[in-house]
């Protein structure tokens, strides 16, 4: 549940690394023909933090709500109709994919799932 009480889509990011690292510039997206479909504003991930971003169709760019919480402007499809979604992580320079999950399976309401570490 974000800060708005909205159960919305959510992606969530690990730092590894034991810096913190600068993700302003960047971009989230689930399009693979619009590589800066949504872009971080000054946002910090501590060595070893992690990160929600909610993916709730926001109208406004950088809109964050009342816990904190950023919320993109496109929301992730549940893949119904063989239309394929992918989330991608990609660099300030809006061209470098520096993560990415393409084509992911069918999506079920109330279930998580990621890539393994």
């Amino acid at each position: 549940i974000d800060g708005d009480g909205n159960a919305s889509d959510w992606i969530e990011l690990h730092n590894t690394s034991s810096n913190a690292v600068d993700l302003a510039g960047w971009y989230l997206d689930d399009d693979t023909n619009d590589l800066k479909q949504w872009q971080f504003p000054p946002t910090n991930i501590p060595g070893g933090a992690f990160l929600v971003v909610f993916a709730s169709g926001q109208e406004e760019t950088h809109y964050v709500d009342s816990l904190g919480y950023l919320h993109t402007t496109f929301k992730l499809s549940r893949n119904d109709n063989d239309q394929h979604e992918s989330v991608m992580l990609v660099r300030n320079d809006g061209i470098t994919v520096a993560h990415a999950y393409l084509d992911y399976h069918e999506q079920h309401e109330d279930i998580t799932y990621g890539r393994a570490q």
